[in-house]
């Protein structure tokens, strides 16, 4: 289990795993469904032809009207309606196992790019690393660049301390907010110019005041939610100072990276991106594919198809008409042991024609899990990769994007969109050199900062 950061790609890689996990379950379940519901039509056929039997036993003795002939039309009708739905059923596994396996090419081709990509981005690290030994000497991206740190450095320390001073007015503060008396006086701004009370209200405003020590207590709160206010516009305006200096550092890094690396590594790089791209939009087309052919799968295997309906449900008609019903009991009024064999097998049938519609029911509970749970995997995948969270620099904090949140949403612990909002909150762009250029290059999604420590670039992408 990952418990610490984990890249971008190695999440995907999870995520890829437990769908083809789940895919195979859905796949097992469906095919023992669909073995359920072939199976109960053999023996409600079966079933036909024992009271076809029986009619034909009981027709030596008394005439039974139509029963014979209308048992053979109707057996001739049935079988031929299921041969044809058979090589339905048969076509759609045939197209979803293509989809599945052009999915997996399209992974793999995905795969491939990734590596060359990933070499391009070596060299431009190499290239990197030049081009600031090269400017180091450089007064003027030297003095950008010392500022820079310095200001990252007063950014964290400020940080930090507003973060202490939230802190600090949570706790310190809670006594003033459970003061009822205190609260109503802070929220009408008594003692301030923003108080506008008068006459009677006013009097017993004072008298409540005098009466809560509120003045020095008014004080003491103020200083406590001014801090944090003030720290935080200090943070904020040290970002902006730092945000200048980085796009310095960054123009001038870029400049001398662009000298070094040529058009031709950026060119390679966009033309290798723009494949990517295409192979995912691609990948997304088969992902829709897949849905729909396991929906159509799915009903044929739970019998929810009307020919499946249609035959069934004529010989099921059939078999409760009138005319058996009094074919059944004549024959167990009689002593014959020949029809008793007969109503013996037809009742044994129906048994187990009632067993196998209970295991389906069951199987058929399972199936839909499963292919909800494949579908939310797919549209999550498909999501991931939208969002670029597969590409260099992705990473999840620990806790976020993780096998322990997948495995919540597996065991059904969270559901498929707390999944997605816990997975993007947890997204970070990991800082690695040269950053400066990629975001001024069309090569990058601009999706990196300059430092693991500086600003953060989130991304957004929806589910």
């Amino acid at each position: 289990m990952v418990t610490g950061v984990q890249t971008g790609r190695q999440t995907l890689a999870s995520i890829e795993k437990a769908l083809g996990d789940v895919s195979e379950t859905a796949t097992r379940l469906n095919a023992e469904l669909e073995k359920a519901n072939q199976d109960k039509a053999k023996l409600v056929a079966q079933r036909l032809e024992a009271f076809r039997e029986l009619a034909q036993f009981r027709a030596q003795l008394a005439v039974v009207d139509g029963v014979i002939d209308e048992a053979d039309q109707l057996n001739l009708q049935v079988r031929g309606v299921l041969q044809a739905r058979q090589k339905t059923v048969t076509a759609l596994k045939r197209r979803s196992a293509q989809a599945s396996t052009q999915r997996e090419q399209l992974i793999a081709e995905q795969g491939g790019l990734d590596k060359q990509i990933d070499q391009l981005e070596k060299k431009l690290d190499a290239a990197v690393g030049r081009a600031r030994a090269e400017l180091s000497q450089e007064p003027t991206y030297s003095g950008h660049s010392k500022r820079h740190d310095e200001l990252l450095s007063m950014v964290k320390k400020a940080s930090a301390k507003a973060e202490k001073s939230h802190d600090e007015l949570e706790a310190k503060g809670a006594p003033y907010r459970g003061d009822r008396l205190f609260m109503y006086l802070w929220n009408r701004k008594y003692g301030t110019s923003e108080y506008e009370a008068t006459g009677v209200v006013r009097w017993l405003d004072d008298w409540v005041a005098r009466l809560v020590g509120y003045p020095d207590a008014r004080a003491n709160f103020t200083m406590l939610t001014d801090i944090p206010e003030r720290l935080d516009e200090h943070v904020g305006r040290l970002k902006k100072t730092l945000q200048v200096e980085q796009d310095a550092v960054d123009k001038i890094e870029g400049k001398k990276i662009r000298e070094i690396v040529g058009a031709e590594l950026d060119d390679k790089m966009q033309e290798l991106r723009k494949q990517r791209e295409a192979s995912t939009a691609n990948l997304e087309a088969l992902n829709a594919e897949v849905i729909e052919t396991d929906n159509q799968l799915k009903r044929y295997a739970e019998g929810q198809d009307a020919s499946f309906q249609e035959a069934i449900e004529s010989t099921t008609s059939f078999l409760e008409g009138q005319s058996l019903s009094a074919l059944l009991a004549d024959a167990r009024q009689t002593n014959d042991p020949g029809d008793d064999k007969i109503v013996n097998l037809i009742g044994n049938l129906a048994g187990a024609i009632t067993s196998l519609e209970e295991l389906a029911k069951t199987k058929s509970e399972a199936l839909e899990a499963a292919f909800a749970r494949k579908q939310e995997l797919l549209r999550i995948a498909a999501g991931f990769r939208r969002a670029g969270y597969d590409e260099p620099g992705s990473v999840f904090q620990p806790g976020s994007g993780g096998e322990t949140l997948l495995n919540q949403l597996l065991q059904g612990l969270i559901t498929a969109a707390e999944y997605w909002a816990r997975t993007q909150s947890g997204h970070r762009w990991r800082g690695r050199s040269g950053d400066g250029y990629r975001r001024g290059s069309s090569s990058s999604g601009g999706r990196s900062s300059r430092d693991d420590s500086g600003p953060e670039f989130r991304t957004g992408g929806e589910f």
